[in-house]
């Protein structure tokens, strides 16, 4: 779920679960919660972008 890599995630908003996935308005990647290979993945991603 994407809300487990929400730097909010902790938040008071989510913690009744209301603010969660649909309901969001303010999702931001927590970089540190991925793994290394779910960050090359993007980073590759990213990469092909830019061509």
């Amino acid at each position: 779920m994407a809300c487990d890599y929400c730097a909010y995630r902790y938040s008071y908003d989510c913690d009744d679960g209301w603010n969660r996935h649909k309901n969001c308005e303010s999702f931001k990647l927590d970089w540190d919660s991925l793994s290394e290979k779910d960050k090359k993945t993007i980073q590759k991603i990213l990469d092909r972008r830019g061509d």
